[in-house]
């Protein structure tokens, strides 16, 4: 019984070690401000439109796109 509760607390601590090891950290460094979203609308067939706009411009990976649209819509299997 203690070479069972042993493994157990073994495998636990291994785990624990491995999703430490793997999880983000916050040594990443942000790259630009990213979008704003300008408006929104619905499309004909039930997605979502939105108009994205850059917030503040940099060339780090070259030249930004200054306005984006974005189209978002829920699918699933059922037909309902």
């Amino acid at each position: 019984m203690a070479s069972s509760s042993s493994s157990l607390a073994f495998s636990l601590s291994l785990l624990l070690a491995l999703i430490l090891c793997f999880s983000p950290t916050q040594s990443y460094k942000t790259i630009g401000k990213g979008y704003r979203l300008v408006s929104i609308e619905e499309s004909p067939d039930g997605g979502f439109i939105g108009y994205l706009q850059v917030k503040q411009k940099n060339k780090i990976y070259g030249s930004d796109i200054t306005t984006l649209r974005l189209f978002v819509k829920h699918e699933t299997d059922s037909h309902h």
